[in-house]
């Protein structure tokens, strides 16, 4: 059954476990209100959920249109797709139980958790996919930031408060990096099935140069996140090296890399957020 886990790509699930470590550490961890603890472990379910099961239909649909012939760590046939899918939908009615508590809350939760459970079918299950159209970096940005960080922080707290919405645009803006580290290692195979991510679109170095941008401007607002100037320093200094492997990374080993010190990058966040914001 490893391949399951494997297909889940339970690596990448630190989009989902950063952002609800630093809601539970603002909002959870010294509370006695079970209605909160309660809320903060169906965001965590949810969130889960509904990566993993993205991450389980990109390589379902990927492997139905021929895309992942060429990779060497390949996991799917015919059958384990079949099963896989089976997986899925139980996984997502799950989520859709989990939801309800958010939608005793406000009706709000209904749609958004509705656009959410289909975002995550088509981001590779048709032509018109997210994946396929250049829209996977935005999705990141939208689930990943302002849906999972300010839903969770409403459903938990009942209010939104200033430092919510940096967060939520601080964490939307590095799993979106994550996913822009993903095309950009895959984007010459995505080029032959015409998987049209934004690094095929506007090529690897252009597609560079407007990343550079976002990551001045998520720079610019950890100065109005971050406390104190030293942690601003500090998340600086690592953004510059950030940006300096990013400039010279050109094949797909060292675009492997970047993806990794992607990772790492977002982990720095959080641990500066721990103890900063």
């Amino acid at each position: 059954m490893f391949w399951i886990i494997k297909a889940f790509r339970l690596p990448t699930l630190i989009a989902s476990f950063i952002p609800l470590g630093l809601i539970y550490y603002y909002y959870i961890q010294r509370s006695i209100d079970q209605s909160q603890i309660k809320m903060f472990f169906s965001a965590l379910g949810i969130a889960v959920g509904i990566q993993v099961c993205t991450n389980a239909f990109n390589d379902i649909f990927d492997f139905k249109s021929g895309v992942d012939n060429q990779r060497k760590d390949k996991v799917l046939n015919k059958k384990r797709a079949e099963l896989l899918l089976v997986i899925c939908i139980f996984i997502l009615v799950y989520v859709f139980v989990l939801g309800l508590n958010f939608i005793d809350l406000h009706w709000v939760y209904l749609p958004m958790g509705l656009m959410s459970i289909g975002l995550s079918i088509f981001y590779t299950a048709s032509k018109y996919s997210l994946a396929y159209n250049g829209l996977g970096e935005l999705f990141s940005f939208i689930f990943f930031g302002l849906v999972l960080v300010l839903g969770s922080i409403y459903g938990i707290n009942k209010s939104l408060i200033t430092r919510d919405y940096l967060l939520a645009f601080h964490c939307g803006f590095h799993s979106m990096m994550m996913m822009a580290a993903n095309n950009l290692r895959d984007h010459e195979n995505d080029i032959n099935f015409s998987k049209n991510t934004l690094a095929v679109k506007f090529g690897p170095e252009k597609f560079k140069s407007i990343l550079m941008i976002f990551i001045l401007i998520n720079f610019i607002l950890s100065f109005f996140f971050f406390k104190f100037f030293p942690v601003v320093l500090l998340y600086g200094i690592f953004t510059f090296l950030y940006v300096m492997f990013l400039k010279k990374s050109k094949t797909r080993e060292q675009y492997k890399d970047f993806f990794k010190i992607t990772g790492v990058y977002y982990f720095w966040f959080s641990f500066l957020g721990i103890f900063a914001a």
